[in-house]
């Protein structure tokens, strides 16, 4: 990943492989660096090399790597949230239960729309769009870093914009995306995850009130 110098500025890539924690770097200014939360999942994992590839000029990766960091981060609390539904600790859960949900999750209908739709609900109770809606502050964000999206619903938008690109990689073998349609499907994949993030809080916010009885 991209880790910046807080004394020069200077932009590092910091490598690691698998699920080993992120070394702390060494400037060539002499500052050390040390780098937080390095114990991150892998849809996180997969967004921090999005951005390396960017910056490598590796445009095509830098798109796939992007959808599957969105991807990843769906799977991750679909089972998550199964989990706690079922009041069940992390080493209670069986493969049986992983292999479970990993089905549940991949029989999602209607595609990466269908995953966003599947996720919020099960979080929520109600469709991507309906919560983005619902919340004022998430919408405004997206309209201000994505001022294309208009009217168009924000599902549809991210789908078009980010997955379909993916896709035309993937099953077309289109590879001839520029720099600047891989700086937008970065900044889509990350407005993504931050709207997920929101949808997981929620969901959060209701559990701790649903065990304290309020």
């Amino acid at each position: 990943m991209l880790v910046p110098c807080p004394k020069c500025g200077r932009r590092l890539t910091v490598e690691t492989k698998g699920a080993a924690e992120y070394p702390d770097p060494h400037c060539e200014c002499g500052a050390a660096i040390y780098i937080v939360e390095s114990g991150r999942p892998i849809s996180r994992r997969l967004f921090c090399r999005a951005e390396v590839e960017l910056l490598v000029e590796d445009y095509s990766l830098a798109i796939i790597l992007s959808a599957m960091s969105v991807e990843c981060e769906l799977a991750l609390l679909y089972s998550k949230w199964r989990m706690l539904d079922a009041k069940l600790l992390p080493s209670e859960v069986t493969q049986a239960h992983t292999d479970s949900w990993e089905k549940e999750f991949r029989n999602l209908q209607s595609g990466i729309g269908g995953k966003l739709d599947g996720v919020t609900s099960l979080l929520t109770g109600e469709t991507f769009d309906s919560f983005v809606g619902r919340r004022g502050n998430v919408a405004a964000r997206l309209q201000q870093l994505h001022p294309s999206m208009g009217a168009m619903s924000s599902k549809d938008f991210f789908v078009n914009e980010l997955f379909h690109k993916r896709n035309k990689i993937l099953h077309s073998g289109q590879v001839q995306f520029g720099k600047s349609q891989a700086e937008d499907c970065v900044k889509l994949a990350m407005s993504l995850l931050q709207v997920i993030g929101e949808i997981d809080k929620e969901r959060i916010t209701r559990l701790d009130k649903e065990l304290s009885g309020v």
